[in-house]
């Protein structure tokens, strides 16, 4: 008997870490958050360079922030779903080219300016060791806006310069994952990657359809 009594005690010594090992392993609780993403954000847009377009570049890389507040509940453990909203500003692209030949040449530039409005669902998956997988997607009121630049000039043409504003806005998905680590029940950091759409609508990309992708650390905190 009192062997069978120093076998259980020593049993619970022995599986009293484990439990609260689990248990720290699993730390999402049912509350409403707020998160902060931070990142390099890299367009890809489909550009018209037909005809006689030559030294032609585009800066594709920018930085993209995002804020996001919603509320998750712990639906069956270790998993969560919620929903969201917030804003994001994706950065900018920049095209130049140059049209024309060496007697006469035309400069082309456009810059393009891109942000969001986001309303979507979120999920999250606990794993042991406190890390985690996170995902969400939903709709983007996306908007663009864009100043498009041309200057020609050359040893028989008159020097000029035209100048187009332009801007589009839509309605476009958003989605994205993330891997991370909760520090706690509060606390949680996570490296995320996120997509975007929208259309270029400049004087050379009129319609063309153009992607953003965020690569970027996501800290959240849940008020719980």
């Amino acid at each position: 008997m009192k062997l069978l009594a120093l076998t259980a005690a020593t049993g619970a010594a022995l599986l009293t870490p484990l439990a609260a090992s689990a248990d720290s392993a699993s730390v999402t609780q049912t509350s409403p958050f707020i998160s902060i993403t931070g990142g390099k954000s890299h367009f890809n847009v489909d550009r018209d360079v037909s005809g006689t377009t030559f030294s032609g570049s585009e800066d594709r890389n920018s930085t993209g922030i995002t804020v996001l507040g919603g509320y998750r509940w712990v639906v069956a453990r270790p998993f969560a779903l919620g929903v969201e909203a917030g804003y994001a500003h994706l950065g900018s692209t920049t095209w130049k080219a140059r049209d024309g030949g060496l007697s006469e040449p035309y400069d082309v530039r456009d810059k393009n300016k891109v942000d969001a409005f986001l309303a979507g669902i979120n999920g999250k998956w606990d794993l042991p060791y406190d890390l985690t997988i996170t995902a969400h997607a939903g709709l983007a009121h996306v908007r663009s806006k864009g100043d498009f630049t041309g200057s020609s000039g050359g040893t028989s043409t008159p020097a000029s310069t035209t100048r187009v504003h332009h801007d589009w806005s839509g309605n476009r998905f958003y989605g994205g994952v993330g891997f991370g680590y909760d520090y706690d029940e509060n606390m949680g950091l996570t490296l995320s990657y996120d997509r975007y759409s929208f259309k270029a609508d400049g004087p050379r990309d009129t319609g063309h359809n153009a992607q953003i992708g965020v690569l970027g650390l996501t800290a959240e905190y849940r008020f719980y």
